[in-house]
């Protein structure tokens, strides 16, 4: 299994800050809730930069051996000159990893640092779509929902209260390795870019899919009102802890108040859509960068891990949800997308969960699918 080392590159800091007293979030910038309140999202290190700039090219620098169709292009052409405006955003080196890759490949008005946040951590349950659209490691995690029947409980739900419903990426995406056909088993799919090799645009490395609930109205596990979403522990592996998007819901520190595990970036482009991005690996009680497979490996703050957009899912105070103190709430109550109020009914058709490809990337351009090469070694061992 592939783990990241410590991170020492730059991605940034954030916007809403945990009050580690109250241990409850405050508008301001997103720290950890550790002695040193660690900046978040911390920097992309230098060992997973070289292993996806690279050992797998996705670099600006690039030389592009064969377009879209497989030929030769008619004139030499690197990876960074191709995507390039106004086709597309400017590619730069990093981009392929990291949180402002992300934003910009999606067209998206985001600054990492700025625009960080842990609320909403809680959303309307009528239905929702989920996309994952970064995995910046290779835990192999599936994502749930969970009912939030009190959004100012800190109670996290059991783990027989979290329903999974979006598979782990690798599989779920069709992940392939660089020569387009073989399966690719070793994380870090998708990327934050265009799904083309970067050698070979005629290869697609993996298909961009979104998750939807249909109706939860009708799913027996819904209990009405609200619900929270969870990357859920898996018992195989290093990544055993379940990370929640409701902060109070997440592992304590010493101290008893809960580690940042989740950062929220409301979308620029849809009203009711939004970024969760994880931290995949456990934080310990004592330390909240121990929890990897040996002293100096575990967490790195740069939540690129596993990062999925979420939308059409209304506020709690729209569309049948009760609520209505605006983005975030107040510090006075748990993080989530309004205050209190009890939701309304949902109605609608039934509670399939079905996945969608998307037809077309951000640009409108037509949807390849593939990921990232495979001559990988471990770096986060």
């Amino acid at each position: 299994m592939i783990f990241k080392a410590r991170r020492a590159g730059w991605l940034g800091v954030a916007g809403a800050v945990m009050a580690v007293a109250a241990g409850s979030p405050a508008v301001a910038q997103v720290k950890q809730t550790d002695a040193a309140q660690t900046p978040l999202p911390q920097p992309v290190g230098t060992a997973e930069l070289s292993l996806i700039n690279s050992s797998w090219a996705w670099s600006s620098e690039t030389s592009i051996i064969y377009d879209q169709s497989g030929m030769p292009p008619s004139s030499p052409i690197t990876y960074g000159a191709y995507y390039s405006p106004p086709t597309y955003p400017q590619f730069v080196t990093g981009d392929a990893i990291t949180l402002t890759g992300l934003f910009k490949w999606r067209k998206e008005a985001i600054d990492p640092v700025k625009d960080a946040t842990t609320t909403p951590g809680y959303f309307s349950g009528k239905c929702f779509t989920v996309e994952p659209v970064l995995a910046g490691g290779n835990c192999h995690l599936e994502l749930g929902w969970y009912n939030v029947p009190d959004p100012n409980s800190k109670t996290p739900p059991s783990p027989s209260e979290i329903y999974p419903f979006v598979p782990e990426p690798t599989t779920a995406l069709n992940c392939l390795r660089e020569d387009g056909s073989s399966q690719k088993l070793d994380g870090f799919c998708p990327l934050a870019c265009d799904n083309r090799g970067p050698h070979d645009l005629s290869k697609v490395r993996w298909t961009p899919k979104a998750f939807s609930t249909g109706d939860l109205s009708k799913d027996s596990h819904y209990t009405g009102g609200f619900i929270g979403f969870a990357l859920i522990g898996s018992a195989s592996g290093l990544c055993t802890q379940s990370k929640f998007s409701m902060y109070e819901h997440n592992q304590r520190n010493t101290q008893g108040v809960p580690w940042v595990t989740t950062l929220i970036y409301h979308s620029t482009i849809e009203a009711n859509g939004f970024y969760l991005a994880f931290e995949d690996l456990p934080m310990p009680s004592a330390d909240w960068k121990s929890g990897g497979s040996s002293p100096g490996y575990g967490a790195e703050g740069d939540f690129n891990d596993l990062v999925y957009y979420v939308s059409n899912c209304a506020p709690p105070d729209a569309g049948g949800g009760g609520g209505s103190s605006g983005l975030g709430g107040s510090a006075s109550t748990s993080a989530g997308f309004g205050g209190t109020g009890q939701a309304g009914s949902a109605s609608g058709s039934g509670p399939n969960f079905t996945s969608s490809a998307p037809t077309s990337t951000p640009f409108g351009l037509p949807i390849p699918n593939g990921d990232d090469d495979d001559r990988i070694e471990d770096r986060r061992r």
